[in-house]
């Protein structure tokens, strides 16, 4: 909700029961997680990473972003309309 409302995205999908196996401190470690998709600009990148890094409770959390190639032309413009990327 806070990135929605900060307008840092205009979407994000939360799922739940996803299994991360990962190593961390020397040792294998099993996690229920919960995977965010957030839907935003590149422009945003840098706060949606602050705002993550505030509200987060891990001390390295996953945070990635991965580049739009294709989309459906109306849906790309909403993402820009509705978040501070697209008023500037």
């Amino acid at each position: 909700t806070t990135l929605v409302t900060r307008e840092l995205a205009a979407c994000c999908n939360i799922i739940q029961g996803v299994i991360s196996i990962y190593r961390w401190q020397g040792k294998v470690e099993t996690d229920n997680e919960i995977l965010m998709i957030i839907k935003s600009t590149e422009e945003n990148y840098k706060a949606i990473e602050n705002s993550i890094k505030e509200l987060h409770p891990y001390e390295v959390p996953e945070i990635i972003s991965l580049p739009i190639r294709y989309g459906f032309e109306k849906y790309l413009k909403w993402i820009n309309d509705v978040t501070k990327a697209g008023h500037e």
